[in-house]
């Protein structure tokens, strides 16, 4: 019989397989996990990035038009129409719209708010909701848009 045998028996050789497979499937999980969480990151912060965008438009337009309307009649567009008169009797000479095929947005003015706004009447309470189509994920927005008035 040889004692000096070298290499490594089948056994070695199997719980060597089995460690590194382990090891393997632990650092996979891990990735993979860390994956997923990154992109439901990125999905929430382009969504906040997505309504503070839509609400500073909105207020911007608000304090400085004479007169505008929001139309939300899809639900992945928001439009703004904006007139040159306070009676919001001429037809529209500028829009804006927020369209994004991956959300789906709902915005709610308070209740009384007239479909054409004149920003110097008063001021108004609104929720922007924006989801995401392809998850649950959903982002909402309560603000108040309102007009200083500098007037002495």
């Amino acid at each position: 019989m040889n004692l000096n045998e070298k290499g490594v028996t089948l056994i070695e050789l199997l719980a060597a397989l089995a460690l590194v497979s382990i090891i393997a499937v632990l650092a996979m999980t891990t990735f993979n996990i860390g994956v997923k969480y990154n992109v439901t990151e990125t999905k929430k912060t382009t969504m906040q990035q997505e309504s503070n965008l839509i609400v500073s438009t909105l207020m911007n337009v608000h304090r400085t038009e004479k007169c505008y309307e929001i139309e939300n009649t899809t639900t992945t567009a928001i439009t703004m129409k904006i007139y040159d008169d306070e009676q919001c009797t001429s037809p529209s000479s500028r829009q804006i719209e927020f369209n994004q095929n991956q959300f789906t947005y709902e915005l709610n003015l308070e209740t009384g708010t007239p479909e054409k706004i004149n920003p110097q009447e008063t001021n108004y309470s609104l929720t922007l909701t924006i989801k995401d189509n392809s998850s649950s994920l959903e982002n909402s927005y309560q603000t108040q848009i309102y007009r200083l008035n500098t007037t002495y």
